[in-house]
C-alpha cells in the first residue's frame, strides 16, 4: 500500500512537473520538478530506514523475549 502511495503522490506529480518543463519550456516546473523529485527520494528513503529499523526492533523484542534465551 505505501508504494501505490508513494507513487500517487510523489511519483506522477514529479514526473508531470517535468513533463511540463519539456513541453511548455519553462525553467520554473523543471526545477519544481526536479525539487519535489529530490524530496521524494529522500522522503522513500528516511521511510524504508524506518521501516527496517522498526522490524529489526521488533525481532530483536522477539529473541530476548524467547524463553530458551535465543540459542536453539
Amino acid at each position: 500500500m505505501f508504494v501505490v502511495l508513494f507513487i500517487a503522490f510523489f511519483v506522477l506529480p514529479s514526473a508531470l512537473f517535468l513533463v511540463g518543463a519539456a513541453v511548455l519550456h519553462s525553467f520554473h516546473l523543471l526545477l519544481g520538478g526536479l525539487v519535489m523529485a529530490a524530496a521524494s527520494v529522500v522522503f522513500f528513503l528516511v521511510s524504508r530506514g524506518v521501516e527496517k529499523q522498526k522490524k529489526m526492533k521488533a525481532q530483536e523484542e522477539r529473541r530476548c523475549s524467547d524463553p530458551s534465551g535465543g540459542t536453539h
